[in-house]
Order: structure tokens, then sequence, then C-alpha cells
């Protein structure tokens, strides 16, 4: 009940500052009462011009509610108003206006899904090359939205080649940004439209013209690889080098198709550097930080646990500065503050007990601050030599654990790199550090950075001069700029390709 009375209030919103009858025609439509409507229009037949706050007429509301009845009588009855009323210049039939949003009633249909309402629509003279607001046709609200029946009869109509004219090819269609159709199913992960438009032979690599921030949201030069890596899609992808490679296997096919894994935008991304942050971050490689620790937390945590370590230990403390503030004349209901709280007496060196007093727990309390070393140690405290000795150990077991941990990451790249190089050379591609992480293509001038990965000299100082601070091949932060030729490797690539020749 309370989702119909909310429809009900926005019909009742959209129906304000409308005369009578117009209203009322309005709301039988709403309503797919279709005989109140043609008594209405049979009335006043220019009550089809009427339409909503939101710009929507008759023809918009039927279409979008796929009410088949309601459209064949609009069809009969409601073409155009009354013979005596005269047409605003430009004005379009009532079947092709457009909304707030520069929607067409066909648009609505083909977004809902509504195959025979689309049908209707276009046999009553509405244009599949109409354009929204974006410049977004039927055919991208249709390939968006994934209804494939829908976009199936679209490209079935006869004018769908566009009789010559590439630019009107349904499958080619662009808005205002250069999208196509494909660019719409890719991005809204509708892998049964893209077979479809991949069927009716559309462009693969066709890119967008400008930034795009509608419904795709893309850089300037985006192909449908470009938004599949974007939106981490891995079966789309997979299925558009698929059809890539499937183009190229074709032998009456004259030009081979460009590797959309080669092609840049307008900014220079390829489509894996588009991914890059998310294939650093899924790499098992990446080592994953824990995030900041709230330092005035820790140091509260850290104190009341040392008290509690204390008192453990040294059950008597707490009564002894009790007895002492007693004493003092305080309140023996104040317990002891956790850091004036005394440590354990321990044996120094020499077998004397290191209690609270004397030098040895002065020294002591002074490390604990944070004191001077140096001095203290200076002065022979025993409990300072400990203290000194326990954090040096500490601290030669943390350079231990992370030369480990080094030595580890080492051997697990070294392994991942075996493993690429036997996986390309089974496949018959180019050894992966042969290949250029910046261009993807087999090195000509190899030169090794200062991160220890080889690039291509041009490709590298391209890199430099655009600004960029990390690496491309390790996400190594730049800080030395030279450049060293790597003449081994040069000589191993010359004697790959004499071979493969």
């Amino acid at each position: 009940m309370g989702q119909a009375a909310s429809e009900l209030q926005h019909v009742a919103n959209q129906l304000q500052g409308m005369a009578a009858d117009e209203k009322k025609f309005i709301q039988a439509v709403f309503e797919g009462k279709v005989e109140e409507s043609k008594a209405a229009l049979l009335e006043n037949p220019n009550v089809i011009f009427a339409r909503t706050r939101d710009w929507y007429n008759a023809w918009h509301l039927a279409a979008r509610a796929g009410n088949m009845e309601m459209l064949e009588m609009l069809g009969r009855n409601g073409k155009k108003g009354s013979a005596s009323r005269k047409p605003i210049p430009g004005e379009p039939p009532p079947y092709s206006a457009k909304s707030k949003k520069g929607q067409t009633p066909l648009m609505l249909a083909c977004e809902e899904g509504h195959a025979e309402a689309m049908v209707a629509l276009l046999s009553n003279g509405a244009d599949v090359l109409d354009i929204d607001s974006y410049g977004n046709t039927c055919v991208h609200y249709a390939a968006y939205k994934g209804h494939v029946k829908v976009l199936e009869l679209l490209l079935a109509r006869a004018d769908a080649g566009g009789h010559g004219d590439k630019a009107k090819r349904y499958t080619d269609l662009r808005n205002e940004a250069g999208l196509m159709p494909l660019h719409f199913a890719v991005w809204a992960g509708q892998r049964d439209v893209a077979a479809t438009l991949f069927a009716a032979k559309c462009r693969l690599n066709a890119t967008s013209h400008s930034d795009s921030l509608g419904l795709v949201t893309c850089n300037a030069g985006s192909t449908a690889l470009h938004l599949a890596a974007m939106r981490g899609n891995l079966d789309m992808a997979t299925y558009i080098l698929e059809i890539w490679a499937t183009m190229n296997a074709q032998p009456q096919r004259k030009k081979p198709v460009k590797d959309p894994r080669t092609l840049q935008d307008h900014y220079g991304f390829t489509p894996l550097q588009s991914a890059t942050a998310l294939l650093r971050l899924l790499d098992p490689l990446t080592r994953v930080e824990p995030p900041a620790r709230d330092e005035e937390q820790y140091a509260r945590a850290r104190a009341l646990l040392r008290d509690q370590s204390v008192r453990r230990s040294n059950p008597n403390s707490g009564r002894d500065s009790l007895e002492a503030g007693i004493a003092a004349g305080g309140d023996a209901s104040m317990e002891p503050h956790p850091l004036a709280a005394p440590r354990p007496a321990r044996l120094s060196t020499d077998g004397a007990e290191d209690g609270d007093g004397g030098a040895g727990a002065e020294a002591t309390d002074r490390d604990a601050r944070g004191g001077d070393i140096g001095t203290n140690s200076a002065a022979g405290s025993p409990g300072q030599s400990l203290s000194a000795e326990v954090r040096a150990r500490r601290r030669a077991e943390a350079e231990a654990a992370e030369a480990r941990r080094a030595e580890e990451d080492r051997a697990a790249a070294a392994n991942a790199a075996e493993e690429r190089a036997a996986a390309a050379e089974q496949a018959g591609l180019p050894p992966p550090k042969y290949v250029c992480p910046i261009t993807l293509c087999v090195m000509d001038d190899p030169v090794t950075a200062a991160d220890g990965v080889s690039y291509e000299r041009s490709a590298l100082e391209m890199w430099m001069e655009l600004g960029n601070d990390e690496f491309p091949g390790s996400g190594v932060k730049i800080e030395d700029r030279t450049i060293t030729p790597n003449p081994e490797l040069k000589a191993e690539i010359a004697k790959w390709r004499a071979f493969k020749l």
C-alpha cells in the first residue's frame, strides 16, 4: 500500500497545472483505462499533446508500461490533434515527443524491454535515430539494459545497415561522447548483447571521442576492452580477446585487426594500465600493510597492560603505594596511578637486588621514560645495561625477520617469472623479460632503470617526461632517473628474433 500511495502521489504532482480534461486523460492513460482515454480523445483531440511535469505524454506512459491496447488506441486516435490546431514550429509528432531528458517513447520501450511496444511504435512512425540529451539512441538503451530480443528486432530492420552510411549503422551509432552500443553492453556486463552486436559486425576497437560522465564513465579514446578492464570484468575481457583472435584467424581477412591490448586512450593508458591498480592489489606478491594505528589509543593500552603485568609480578606494589598515600594524608580509597607503580625487583649482574630505590631504579625509570641511554650506561647501571641489551636483541630479531621476508619475496618473484616465461614459450609468445612493461611490445633498445626492470628506452624517457612518480614495471617510487643500457638483453632479443624468423 505504501508503494502504491507513493506512485499515486507522484502522479498527482505530475498532473499539477494541467487543465481538467488533460488531467483526466493523462490519469486514464497512466491507470491503463483504454475506453476512458479514447472517450477523452474523441471529446478533445488536442489532449494528446498534454504532458506531465517531466514532459511525458500519453505515448511515453503507454510505451513505458508496455500497454499494447493503449498503444493501438493511440495509433488510431492520437497521432495528431484537431484539424484547427496550428502546430508549433519544430514540434515533433506525439509518438516521437521527447521528455525533459530527451527520451522518446521508443527509448522507454527499449529500455524496459517491451519488444511488442517497440514494434508498434516503429510502425506508427517512431525513428530509431532519435537521440536523447546525451546523444543516446534506443539501441544504446537496449544494449545497456541487456534486452537481446529488442536488439535483435532492431538489427533485423532493413535500414539497420545504414544504407551505405557507416554513421547510421545501428551497431555503430555514437552518442555525444562517441560511445557505441558495444561500449554500453560491456560497461553493463551484458555478454549476450555483446555477442549479438559482434554477430552484426560491430567495430571491435571503436574508441570514444571525449570523456564521458553519463551512464558510462570513461576517458576519451576508450575501447570496449578499456571498459572491461575498468570494471574488472574478466569474463567480458576474455570474450573480447577471443573475438579478436577469431577475427584474425579468418583466412579471407586482408588486414589484421589491431590487438586491443596495445591501444591507448587519449591519456596514454592501455587496458592493462587501466586495471593496474586492481592487478597490483590482487597479486599475491603485493604486500598489504595493516591500517595505521591510533598512537594515543595504543599508548593507553600499552600502559594498562604494563600496569597489569607489574601487579601480577609484584602483588605488594599496589599495597605499598596505597600505604604510602595514606601516610602522606591521602585518601585510602584512591587507586595508585598505573605509571607510578614501581617496577618489580630484579637482580643486577653482581647479585645485588635492584629494587625500587637507589641509582639502578632511578636509571631504570629514566630508561622507561626514554632518557639518555649513553649517560646511564656510563654511570654503570646494571638495569640500564639489561634494558639496552633487550632492545638490541629485539632490533636484531626484527632485522632478521625483515631480511627473511625480503628473501621470500625475491624467491616468489623469481618463481613467478619462471612460470610466466614457461607459459609464454609454450604459447608461442615472447618471453616476458623481452617485453616492455609500458609498450607491451618486444623491445628494440632495452635499458635498465633504477628499479632493476628493463624498458624500451624511448618509452621510459617519455614516461618520466610525463611526470609519473612510479616505475610502471615495479611500482617503485622514482628517485633515481639513471638509465643503463642493457646490451646482454638486446643480444638475447636479437637471437630470439633470428630464431623466430
